[in-house]
């Protein structure tokens, strides 16, 4: 099992939209449902799950896009390598 923990602010997003993604530090066994917090900007509960065995992938609760200059959100979870 890996733990891990990220804080993201984004400054300078130029004309991306959509979700955020981001790479596992270690390839995940199966794919799972982490944690998520918005905490500046957008304030509200994220969907944060592992896409791939190398990818996780963030958006809002609703499934639209968090890519808002600004906006800073908090990311932790346990997952089985």
């Amino acid at each position: 099992m890996v733990w891990f923990e990220l804080n993201v602010t984004l400054t300078d997003i130029g004309t991306a939209t959509g979700s955020f993604f981001f790479t596992l530090p270690v390839n995940a066994a199966v794919l799972n449902v982490l944690s998520g917090v918005g905490v500046a900007g957008i304030g509200d509960v994220l969907s944060v799950f592992i896409s791939s065995a190398t990818q996780v992938t963030v958006r809002k609760y609703d499934f639209t896009g968090i890519l808002t200059n600004g906006n800073q959100f908090l990311i932790s979870g346990w997952y089985e390598v």
